[in-house]
C-alpha cells in the first residue's frame, strides 16, 4: 500500500493488488508514475523505518527512493546508547 498526499488530497494505492488483478496497462502506467515520484529529488518521501520498504520498492518498482525522511531515525532516545 502506498499513500500519497499532494497537500489537498490523500491517495492510497495498492500496487500489488493492481498487478494481481491483471489490468496490465493500468498497472504499468501506475508503476511508471509512482517510479517518477519516488526518484524525484524535489518530492519529500516520508517513511517510518524505511529499510524494508525501500528494499521492496527497489525490487518491485525497479528504482531507488530519493529524498527520504525516516521518522524512526529522527527520534531522540534517552539513556545509554
Amino acid at each position: 500500500m502506498i499513500q500519497l498526499n499532494n497537500g489537498d488530497n490523500t491517495f492510497l494505492i495498492d500496487i500489488y493488488r493492481m498487478d494481481l488483478n491483471g489490468d496490465v496497462m493500468a498497472f504499468q502506467l501506475a508503476k511508471r508514475l509512482l517510479r517518477n515520484v519516488l526518484v524525484n529529488e524535489k518530492i519529500l518521501k516520508i517513511f517510518h523505518d524505511c529499510r524494508h520498504d525501500s528494499l521492496a520498492l527497489h525490487e518491485f518498482m525497479e528504482c531507488c527512493v530519493r529524498n527520504v525522511y525516516d521518522t524512526s531515525a529522527s527520534q531522540t532516545y534517552k539513556g545509554q546508547v
